[in-house]
């Protein structure tokens, strides 16, 4: 967790699915927001249990997922 408090999103970037997933399901997160150049991960997220919640709405192009559980 200390790696998300820093202001370089490299850090947060290199995190993979399965590690966000458990890092969410540690702190009792049921909510993640997807950014733009992340997408790519999306597909893992859902395998992981992760739903697609609000689809990109504006240029920003972020996706919010929701997990329940």
């Amino acid at each position: 967790m200390d790696q998300c408090r820093k202001s370089d999103p490299r850090l947060y970037n290199g995190l993979s699915s399965e590690q966000l997933d458990r890092l969410a399901d540690k702190y009792g997160i049921s909510y993640l927001v997807v950014e733009q150049g992340q997408l790519p991960r999306v597909p893992e997220l859902h395998d992981l249990g992760w739903s697609t919640a609000l689809e990109p709405v504006n240029a920003l192009q972020n996706v919010v997922l929701h997990k329940t559980g």
